[in-house]
């Protein structure tokens, strides 16, 4: 199935909500550019950040739950010269990182008449990761929505509607491998496929599975959001 890619000109609240909230994921553009981190490169984030410490998890099946706290130039640099993939998250309220939030604003489609809190918690995240990192196939928590803002690189998805079924394979099997096993399972699953550039949003409906890997060295920011009396 092909993802729809609109301008947020085009994009009004009541569309939003009849053709997309519960039904089908969407690119969304022309959102980003007045943010003051839309622009920021590699180079830019380390010198701004170089100096604080964040956690970094593995991006591969078997070790994505295991954290470390490492200083983000040596992430960086390890990022850049090592075959293994790390995945670098700063949660937008980490008490190292308060400017975080002045630097990109929620779409008022993730925003009206929902809450991005859960249980006291804030569901943002800035994602810093290399070529091949990623998450692997999984449903977002508590029957959340999300929201993926690129600020540079590029991303691949592969996105599942729950009519499709894949449960028993999030977690477990890399459906963006390309290998015999993951063509199998995918070519008898609806799905969308596509890739994310710069300065796109990325919008997954509730109980939609997904994968996601960096085509390339890649940073972005995502949020989970409920709907206000809905979940």
């Amino acid at each position: 199935m092909k993802i729809e890619k609109i301008d947020a000109n085009d994009l009004s609240l009541q569309l939003f909500f009849s053709e997309f909230l519960n039904n089908k994921p969407v690119i969304i553009t022309g959102e980003m550019e007045d943010w003051p981190l839309s622009g920021t490169d590699l180079n830019h984030f380390e010198e701004k950040y170089g100096d604080k410490t964040a956690p970094v998890r593995g991006s591969n099946v078997d070790d994505f739950q295991e954290y470390m706290e490492v200083k983000v130039s040596e992430y960086i640099k390890h990022m850049k010269n090592n075959p293994d993939k790390w995945y670098c998250d700063f949660p937008t309220d980490f008490e190292e990182f308060p400017e975080l939030r002045k630097l990109y604003t929620v779409p008022e489609y993730f925003s009206t008449n929902a809450t991005s809190y859960r249980n006291g918690a804030l569901h943002q995240w800035l994602y810093l990761g290399g070529e091949g990192t990623g998450t692997p196939l999984h449903t977002d928590v508590e029957g959340s929505y999300a929201w993926n803002a690129l600020i540079f690189g590029e991303k691949e998805w592969i996105v599942f509607p729950p009519s499709s079924n894949v449960k028993e394979y999030e977690g477990k099997v890399d459906l963006l491998s390309n290998s015999n096993q993951a063509n199998s399972i995918i070519e008898k699953k609806d799905y969308f496929y596509f890739h994310q550039k710069p300065n796109e949003i990325v919008y997954i409906p509730s109980n939609f599975a997904h994968q996601v890997k960096n085509s390339s060295a890649s940073l972005c920011i995502t949020g989970n959001f409920w709907i206000n009396n809905s979940n």
